[in-house]
């Protein structure tokens, strides 16, 4: 009994890994796709980012339940398995950003810059405080608050994902069906 207990919970932390790892390198190639098509501050990529991290969750943690689970998982280490999908997710996601705001692209953090200060012009911000603002954003934007901002986000937004998909992929065991394993064992 014990040494089940010590397997699922190795295939529990290598399954998120191995997904986790999966869906980053997926985020970090779609980065890379719409950097290469200059959409990199569309609306477009942020659908696809959710949409990608929401597809390596439910992938990884179904997988998980069929696998290591006899096909039952309860919601909150489906939950879990989410969250954890998340995190490693967004750790690579984070390292790739960090190398892309330092060597590949560093005028890139100028350019969001820009768009953001576009953005509130357009909502009608005072200039005094837009120019605040901008002064502020240039003394503290850096890559590495970029990437930590991606670890959070990411890990976050995976969360609240997981916290929905979780309804779909659990899957109680049966009463009868809990006991008749319980009598097996």
């Amino acid at each position: 009994m014990l040494q089940t207990i010590k397997e699922n919970t190795n295939t529990f932390g290598k399954n998120a890994m191995t997904y986790g790892a999966i869906t980053g390198f997926a985020l970090v190639l779609m980065s890379l796709l719409f950097y290469s098509l200059n959409l990199q501050n569309s609306q477009y990529q942020g659908f696809f980012t959710y949409l990608l991290l929401g597809a390596g969750i439910y992938i990884g943690t179904k997988s998980f339940r069929d696998k290591s689970l006899d096909g039952y998982m309860k919601y909150s280490k489906s939950v879990g398995s989410g969250v954890l999908i998340s995190l490693y997710a967004s750790l690579i996601l984070a390292f790739y950003f960090y190398i892309f705001y330092k060597v590949i692209d560093p005028n890139s953090i100028q350019i969001l810059i820009q768009t953001m200060e576009e953005n509130l012009l357009n909502q009608g911000m005072a200039d005094d405080q837009i120019e605040m603002f901008i002064e502020i954003l240039n003394k503290t934007m850096s890559p590495g608050l970029l990437a930590f901002g991606y670890v959070f986000s990411i890990t976050f937004y995976g969360t609240l994902l997981s916290l929905v998909l979780s309804f779909f992929i659990k899957k109680d065991q049966e009463p009868f069906e809990k006991a008749m394993n319980e009598i097996k064992n």
